[in-house]
């Protein structure tokens, strides 16, 4: 999270507080909508947005995230089969300025989760995390 904070989205703030009003999000679980919410709020600051993202990090083995995710963009979501392949390929990087070839990444998988969600409850549940994050921000 420290990373996604550190972007100073509107979502992701520092002045946030626990409290009621936030139903949508309330309870077990609440970690998957928010973190996907999040992540919403990211692409969409990309400009011209993205036909598939690709995730990674630890995040990435759970399945319901991963779903959550494709269903609040609208878009595919493609997780790598190994949770850390970012630094897979900056050791890769790494290893290739000292004049050495590898082949770490011809076996890269990703398993692909594409959205089910409709236009309109897409919509809904992002206003919800909009909401959300309005109901919890100190004035």
């Amino acid at each position: 999270m420290v990373a996604i904070s550190g972007l100073h989205l509107r979502s992701a703030r520092r002045d946030l507080r626990l409290g009621a009003g936030v139903p949508a999000f309330a309870g077990l679980g609440a970690g998957v909508p928010a973190f996907a919410g999040l992540g919403a709020d990211i692409t969409d600051t990309i400009p011209g947005g993205l036909s598939t993202v690709r995730a990674d990090g630890g995040a990435t083995v759970s399945d319901l995230l991963m779903q959550t995710q494709a269903d609040l963009l609208g878009r595919p979501v493609e997780a790598a089969d190994v949770p850390e392949i970012s630094a897979l390929g900056a050791a890769e990087l790494a290893w290739s300025t000292l004049g050495a070839t590898t082949d770490w990444s011809k076996d890269r998988t990703y398993r692909r989760f594409d959205p089910y969600l409709a236009p309109a409850d897409r919509a809904e549940r992002r206003a919800g995390w909009s909401a959300a994050v309005t109901a919890v921000r100190t004035p």
